[in-house]
């Protein structure tokens, strides 16, 4: 089995990188012609997928160790791959092609408190059409706001199979008795999936 997925994936990128020469020397009047950045990706068999946050909004963390969805708006990139991944909700995204795909997802954000000394666990939550998202464990990146007002940084990331309508999201978890509402500063989510060789 692992050989017959090696050489899918050996022929898939074979055809990959014919297609980009042909992308990038279609156009013979202009043989040094550059392909988009999409271009590039659809041509590798990628799907690209991403959403940052424009609108601030102070998420609720009303209970200590207890995940919450990060509030704010979002919005979709402009080089997404539209039939494979979407934004049906602010900080969601989904997707919507097939066949399963690996998935490589990365998330930078920065989050302010008022509180000082507060402590929050950061969580990637996934979930699947209509139903609830659940936070994944393995991708808990714990942060510290020493003082009210700072802001804290910090990357996650997770590599995974979706399946059509599966989604992601960024949660949150106050870690303290005395919790604090927080609020994302800025947030980037970018997905790359690619389609599991049969």
């Amino acid at each position: 089995m692992a050989d017959q997925k090696i050489s899918a994936l050996t022929a898939i990128t074979a055809v990959a990188v014919a297609d980009m020469f042909a992308i990038v020397d279609a156009d013979d009047a202009t043989p040094t012609k550059k392909a988009t950045f999409q271009q590039l990706i659809n041509a590798l068999g990628f799907a690209f997928g991403a959403m940052s946050i424009t609108g601030t909004s102070a998420t609720t963390v009303a209970t200590q160790d207890t995940p919450v969805k990060m509030a704010g708006t979002t919005t979709l990139s402009t080089l997404v791959t539209a039939e494979e991944w979407s934004m049906p909700e602010n900080n969601r995204l989904r997707y919507d092609g097939t066949p399963t795909c690996v998935t490589v997802l990365l998330c930078s954000y920065g989050v302010t408190s008022a509180g000082t000394n507060k402590t929050y666990n950061w969580y990637l939550a996934r979930g699947t059409g209509a139903g609830a998202a659940t936070v994944v464990t393995e991708t808990k990146v714990p942060r510290k706001i020493a003082v009210g007002g700072d802001v804290g940084c910090c990357p996650i990331f997770l590599l995974d199979d979706f399946a059509t309508t599966d989604f992601v999201e960024l949660w949150i978890e106050g870690t303290d008795v005395s919790t604090s509402n927080a609020t994302l500063q800025a947030m980037n989510m970018i997905v790359l999936s690619l389609p599991i060789p049969t």
